[in-house]
């Protein structure tokens, strides 16, 4: 789990440059929304939360398929938090 949270750290810091090096606060905005939002997005859809049919999916399956399919949703999670903080750091201090 820690090595999905370093990456999100580590593709935030991509973003903070990129932003830095075009001097576009429009780029660090959308691409920490796409990272933390997008990913969270991202675990609801794999985890199958987002189907039309998540009873029939998890009324069969077994708890081994459920663990699976939690630990990819909370694996994104991890990846996506980074970013969700310094977006709510962000909005608070321009208030």
């Amino acid at each position: 789990m820690v090595k999905f949270f370093i990456a999100g750290l580590i593709s935030m810091i991509f973003v903070l440059v990129a932003s830095f090096v075009m001097k576009s606060e429009a780029v660090f905005l959308y691409g920490m929304q796409i990272l933390g939002f997008g990913s969270i997005v991202l675990g609801g859809i794999f985890s199958g939360l987002m189907s039309d049919n998540i009873y029939r999916r998890t009324a069969v399956e077994t708890e081994k398929e459920s663990d699976s399919r939690i630990n990819r949703a909370f694996k994104l999670a991890m990846f996506g938090l980074p970013s969700i903080v310094v977006l709510i750091i962000y909005y608070f201090s321009q208030t």
